[in-house]
């Protein structure tokens, strides 16, 4: 039986797949873990390449796109491990990433969910902890100037945040986010009316709700590339899946109230970004 279950969904990132797959391979090899790859229906052949070079990975090549949130729930059912890491393809996990996810699960019963230190190529930290959303940093992410500007909130990004100590968090990055079976059991996995986006926010806050928590651990060292399969997104579908998944987050943990200004917010913002990809169209992949 294995102790950690690693959960991997992947769309059209083949070569990053590959590198992700290649540093997890000394964890199954010491026998305390297992890999679940869930393709996404990619064109790229990323399912032949699991296949072919990777016949230790347990793959569930899907006939559609079904999201982030299902893809890991439909995982959920083929895995047998005490731990659930869910990664991003895109991320390459450090040497003593597992054995140190391990022992501290091991020393905090109480921890539902912790997250790791991501790391830019370059080796910088990624900001990755954030605060639970409400209606200033709503407001910003739905007019597209929170990463424009994110001085204009401190609070909900957590920029006073000491990434080199572990500690309790709100909430942590879904790109390295591990999750111990019996809260995932409890709160039936990610609620699936995420496609992508919100969902790991959801979740910690149902921990949090629920009496559990939510931990960053600096010593979990993961490289996170970023984005790698949204980026073949157009603007306009990647902010109407983010606004969608924003809506659903703040109908389900904020007011009514709040959730319909952001709703009137994000209607000529659709408008915005379908002619900026007018006037900018996707390259040609």
């Amino acid at each position: 039986m294995p102790l950690i279950s690693i959960i991997v969904v992947s769309w059209n990132v083949k070569e990053y797949l590959r590198r992700c797959l290649n540093s997890l391979k000394p964890g199954v090899d010491s026998g305390y873990c297992e890999v679940l790859v869930v393709d996404n229906a990619s064109g790229d052949g990323s399912a032949d390449t699991v296949r072919q070079y990777f016949p230790w990975v347990k793959l569930m090549a899907l006939t559609e796109n079904v999201g982030f949130a299902a893809a890991n729930n439909l995982a959920f059912k083929q895995t047998q491990g005490e731990i659930l890491l869910l990664l991003n393809p895109d991320t390459e996990i450090e040497q003593d990433f597992l054995q140190n996810l391990l022992n501290f699960y091991k020393q905090s019963p109480s921890v539902g969910v912790v997250g790791g230190r991501i790391i830019n190529e370059n080796g910088t930290i990624q900001p990755s902890v954030r605060r639970f959303p409400g209606l200033w940093s709503s407001l910003l992410d739905s007019l597209k100037l929170l990463r424009r500007f994110p001085t204009l909130a401190p609070h909900y990004l957590a920029r006073d945040f000491n990434y080199n100590k572990t500690q309790i968090a709100d909430q942590v990055m879904g790109a390295c986010f591990a999750i111990r079976r019996e809260w995932w059991q409890k709160l039936n996995g990610f609620d699936e009316n995420f496609w992508i986006w919100f969902e790991e926010a959801d979740f910690c806050k149902r921990v949090w709700q629920d009496g559990g928590e939510v931990w960053y651990n600096q010593q979990m060292i993961v490289k996170h590339t970023g984005a790698a399969s949204f980026s073949q997104l157009s603007y306009f579908e990647r902010h109407r899946l983010f606004t969608r998944s924003l809506l659903h987050y703040l109908y389900k943990h904020n007011s009514r109230t709040v959730w319909f200004l952001i709703w009137l917010v994000s209607r000529p913002m659709f408008l915005i970004t379908y002619l900026i990809d007018r006037v900018v169209p996707l390259p040609a992949r």
